[in-house]
Parts: C-alpha cells; sequence; structure tokens
C-alpha cells in the first residue's frame, strides 16, 4: 500500500508540475491522501518528509482508519478529520480466498454428494473431502485434514500449502504470502509436476491404495498414487505439526481473533520452504542451490532497503544487479 501511495503521488507531481517549479504545494494541487491503520506519529512523519528527497512528497498525507463515507466524496477518519470532495477511492485490501465453485449441493449422477461437496461449516467458505462421509449431513472441523476448509484467509487441509492431502489430485498454487512471488510459485509448479510425473492409477480409491477408506461409492472410480509424496499419515502429521505452530504463536503474539491471517504467511521460513521444493522436485537447469541464495540476498537486501514510511527515498527500485557465474 505505501508503494502505491509513493507511485501515485509521483505521477500527480509529474502530471502537475509547471514552468519546472519544485514547489507544487500550491492551493489547487490534487494530493494523495493515505488512510492505515496504525499512522506514524507526528515526529516520524517530519523525519520521514525531511530525510526524502523527493518533491512529491510534499503530496502524501498519512490519515488513521476511515470511519464514513458518503456518496458526495465525503470522507470522515476515526479521529475526527474530515476530507470533502474526493475524487477517488483506491482500496489496498488484499484479497480472500474463495472458490465459489466447492458448493453445498454437488451432486454426482448417482445421488450421492460429490467427495469435492460437503456441507460448509461455520466460519467456513467451503469443504472439500473424499473421506467424508457421503450423507448430505456430514460435518467436520475445520482442523480435520480430511476435509478441505476454505476462510477468508486460510485454505486448510493441505499439504505443504499446496495439496489436498486426502486427495493430491487437488492442488492450490499461490497461497503463501510473505513471499518472493515468482520464484515461489514457479517452484510449486516445479513440485507439482514431479509429483503428477510419478502418478500411477489403483484400480481402488486413494485411500484403499494407502491402506484406509471405507467408501464403497467411491470405490467405483480410480484414483491415481503418487509414490512421489509421502504417505497419507504423514501428510497429515504435517498439517497438524503446522496448525500447532500456528496456534502456539498466534497464543504467545496475544492477538486478537483468529490465526488465519498468519496460516499462509511464511515470512522467513520461505526460504526453508523453497528448500523443500527444490529438493523434491525433478532437476532444472535454471534453478539451482546458487540461484537461490542469489534470490534470498536480493530479497534481504531490498526488504532493508525500502522505506519503512511513506515519504522515505524509495531510490532502491533504481538499483541492478549483477550475478558473478
Amino acid at each position: 500500500m505505501k508503494d502505491i501511495a509513493r507511485e501515485l503521488a509521483s505521477a500527480l507531481y509529474t502530471a502537475t508540475r509547471v514552468g519546472g517549479s519544485e514547489d507544487i504545494t500550491a492551493s489547487g494541487v490534487a494530493a494523495v491522501h493515505v488512510s492505515i491503520r496504525e499512522p506514524p506519529t507526528a515526529t516520524s512523519t517530519a523525519a520521514s518528509t525531511a530525510a526524502s528527497t523527493h518533491p512529491y512528497v510534499s503530496l502524501l498525507h498519512v490519515h488513521p482508519e476511515i470511519s464514513f463515507i458518503d456518496a458526495d466524496g465525503r470522507v470522515e477518519f476515526t479521529n475526527g478529520e474530515v476530507l470533502d470532495n474526493v475524487d477517488h477511492i483506491l482500496l489496498c485490501t488484499g484479497y480472500s480466498y474463495h472458490f465459489p465453485f466447492f458448493t453445498e449441493t454437488c451432486e454426482r449422477g448417482s445421488g450421492a454428494s460429490s467427495p469435492l461437496c460437503t456441507p460448509p461449516q461455520a466460519q467456513v467458505y467451503g469443504q472439500v473431502g473424499p473421506r467424508a462421509a457421503t450423507s448430505g449431513t456430514a460435518s467436520a472441523s475445520a482442523s480435520d485434514t480430511a476435509v478441505l476448509a476454505v476462510t477468508p484467509r486460510s485454505v486448510r487441509g493441505l499439504y505443504q500449502h499446496l495439496l489436498f492431502s486426502a486427495n493430491p489430485t487437488l492442488a492450490f498454487l499461490g497461497l503463501p504470502h510473505t513471499i518472493v512471488p515468482f520464484p515461489l510459485f514457479y517452484l510449486q509448479a516445479r513440485y507439482l509436476a514431479s509429483v503428477y510425473a510419478s502418478g500411477t492409477h489403483s484400480s481402488g480409491t486413494q485411500e484403499e491404495a494407502e491402506g484406509e477408506g471405507e467408501d464403497a461409492g467411491a470405490r467405483s472410480r480410480p484414483v491415481p498414487c503418487f509414490p512421489a509424496l509421502p504417505s497419507l499419515e504423514e501428510r497429515e502429521a504435517w498439517i497438524h505439526q503446522h496448525e500447532k505452530r500456528i496456534s502456539d504463536d498466534h497464543t504467545k503474539s496475544q492477538s486478537s481473533g483468529s490465526d488465519d491471517n498468519m496460516y499462509h504467511n511464511l515470512g522467513p521460513k520461505m526460504w526453508e520452504y523453497l528448500q523443500f521444493l527444490h529438493q523434491n522436485s525433478q532437476s532444472d537447469p535454471f534453478i539451482s542451490e546458487q540461484y537461490l541464495a542469489n534470490v534470498r540476498a536480493m530479497y534481504e537486501t531490498v526488504s532493508s532497503s525500502r522505506p519503512k514510511e511513506i515519504g522515505y527515498p524509495d531510490t532502491y527500485r533504481d538499483d541492478n544487479y549483477e550475478v558473478d557465474r
């Protein structure tokens, strides 16, 4: 969001600058107003402005959260500030996970509930689980690894944030956040391709192939087995361990509300995750240990160089990197 605000202010400065003047604080010039949950203090804002060598900083104004917006473009903030005649509002709120094609009433031709559709529970958008009961009244908790529980900020029941543990033919790429996106997505795809390339078809269900399963309706359809994957028990153990770590971290942080926001937040654990994907994928001429080390070095350099508050110089964007081979 801070990056977006700086980009908007910079573009506005360029568009409104007249006669080469650096002074764009004259009356009538538009501004960029930023609403954030925890605005910087007056002291840090002043230091931010003084530290910046970018003239567009005078167009940036920071406010606390919005409390009310009316149809005429009047915006009120939680501290009582008011802005009139606001032209545009850009919501930088991120996104929520939502898969509407997993419904409550998905039926197979036989009349039995599809293994990809079971009734949603409280705080759960949709659930998916081939080992769930076949009746329409099946119930499961969000921590049940036989069920895919989708909330706005988490998709639970996945092995390695990627594969539905109970039926690995279903995968979700790109769920983790606080990451270096494209290398992670690429490695997820490579890992997934390696898993699926190892697949062989069984005459029974995934559960039967792994020593489990009593669903008579499911026994009629072949389900692939994937030797490249750990056993079902090991996949479930990974999920339970991840759930416990997230719950423990949430308790230690004394945060209010759900721990969903942290469920796919990798942060520093991203590097261990990338190593796992790399080491368990087929060889790739484009990916090496040195490549991953270079990605980490660049990511950490950029992270330390990015301005922590709105208004600080963002010259890190101008840096170019060369890799010694």
